[in-house]
């Protein structure tokens, strides 16, 4: 839109004189995309932005944004897989950064091992009722008497998801770990 904006002031400048027109409207449309106002492309303004599902995000992790064909700019953790197996250009990739007056939860998805089903139990009971925590999604593997639980669960920040990491790898016989699915 920049660009298009520059384009047709030069070519109305060389036409000469400006006939009388209608003004824009004072308030345009916000872009498509929930993380208009959640984080700043640099350089840029009024860019469609959304999230990229493969490594989800949360407040205070680095970002990199990558500027997509129809979809705006895709943001992404700075060490997302996804990045890492796209040959992409690298004049797609853009600088973004937090908003600093974000404060919306974000989904991230843990991978917790435990030796029993009744560990799974505790624990999530533990991240919903004293961390308070709201859990969206998950599903149980058993396998070789062993039980994996991926949880989807929305955080506020990276210090928040951070500290429950800690919290469930200090319980005996777990293990947990945020994953970044590679697309």
């Amino acid at each position: 839109r920049d660009v298009l904006d520059k384009l047709l002031r030069d070519e109305r400048a060389a036409a000469g004189p400006e006939l009388p027109h209608t003004p824009e409207p004072a308030a345009k449309r916000p872009p498509r995309g929930g993380a208009t106002r959640q984080v700043r492309v640099a350089g840029m303004d009024g860019l469609m932005v959304r999230f990229a599902k493969c490594c989800s995000p949360v407040h205070g992790d680095p970002l990199l944004g990558i500027i997509t064909r129809g979809r705006g700019v895709s943001v992404h953790q700075r060490d997302c897989p996804s990045l890492s197996q796209e040959a992409l250009a690298p004049e797609r990739f853009v600088d973004v950064e937090w908003a600093e007056d974000y404060r919306k939860q974000r989904p991230v998805t843990l991978m917790i091992e435990a030796p029993d089903m009744q560990s799974l139990v505790r624990l999530i009971g533990m991240l919903e009722g004293e961390e308070k925590v709201r859990i969206t999604a998950g599903r149980v593997i058993a396998r070789n008497r062993r039980y994996t639980q991926h949880l989807t669960l929305l955080v506020k920040d990276s210090k928040q998801l951070k500290h429950l990491l800690q919290r469930l790898n200090k319980e005996p016989g777990v293990q947990a770990e945020r994953t970044l699915d590679a697309g």
